[in-house]
């Protein structure tokens, strides 16, 4: 299996560079940019060579405009994978990023347990939706 590339985009430091360092423990992974902010995902993504297979974001960084910019990241990689990341264990959230392009969503308090869960999903080509949302989805 070949490398699955990951972008972070996470506006809380330590929370990226503890992401970025559990999913370098997987052979099979390989996060090729980490930043803070919407402004310097999308420059990644509009002028490095690299070619990411996935996206995580952080629902509410800076310069991210929510489920708007969602759109945008498949404007730039048609085929790129979008996990979005958020606080909220919130159904209208939910819906908002599926609706508008994410390949699934990530409730922050179980990503410990869901986080790899969610990248194999998304990566055989699921949607990820987490367990307390699953009966709410319509």
């Amino acid at each position: 299996m070949s490398l699955y590339r990951i972008v972070l985009m996470e506006a809380h430091e330590l929370l990226r560079k503890a992401l970025k360092r559990v999913l370098d423990e997987d052979p099979d992974l390989e996060v090729i940019g980490d930043m803070g902010n919407g402004n310097e995902l999308f420059e990644f993504l509009e002028i490095s060579k690299l070619e990411p297979n996935m996206v995580i974001v952080d629902l509410f960084a800076p310069t991210l405009h929510g489920v708007r910019d969602l759109r945008r990241v498949k404007l730039l990689h048609s085929e790129v994978r979008v996990l979005v990341m958020s606080l909220f264990e919130n159904q209208e959230y939910l819906h908002e990023v599926l609706s508008n392009g994410a390949d699934g969503y990530l409730i922050k308090k179980e990503a410990n347990t869901q986080l790899f869960p969610a990248i194999a999903r998304i990566r055989e080509g699921g949607i990820y939706i987490p367990a307390p949302l699953c009966g709410k989805v319509v």
